[in-house]
């Protein structure tokens, strides 16, 4: 009787995982196929040293790049994607001539990345 709840128990938890799994491959996919345009806001920092980016104090998910707090991210800075790219630019404003500059690429660090 043990035995058929430990199987049961296995079941579900590996059920969880794959849910989990193909829920992460589905949204990675969509961010590949969409654009990205935003102006960031606001910044979190997470415990794990990963920045949470706000736009118009609404979180912005990224599911293929990881934006970490070492990186020279602002306030202010414009992150742009376009369709079917694989970089994620973040773009700073030049005060002098009101340009966007290319600061940071980043290429995609999640379950797609080739």
């Amino acid at each position: 009787m043990k035995d058929k709840y430990i199987g049961i128990a296995f079941s579900l938890f590996s059920l969880f995982v794959f849910i989990i799994v193909i829920n992460y491959y589905l949204q990675s996919k969509k961010e590949l196929k969409n654009e990205i345009n935003f102006i960031i806001t606001k910044i979190e920092v997470s415990p794990t040293k990963s920045l949470i980016l706000y736009s118009n104090n609404r979180e912005v998910k990224l599911w293929n790049y990881d934006i970490r707090d070492y990186e020279d991210v602002k306030v202010g800075d414009l992150v742009r994607k376009n369709k079917f790219a694989k970089e994620l630019l973040v773009l700073r404003k030049n005060k002098k001539t009101g340009k966007y500059n290319v600061t940071i690429t980043l290429m995609p660090s999640g379950i797609i990345s080739e």
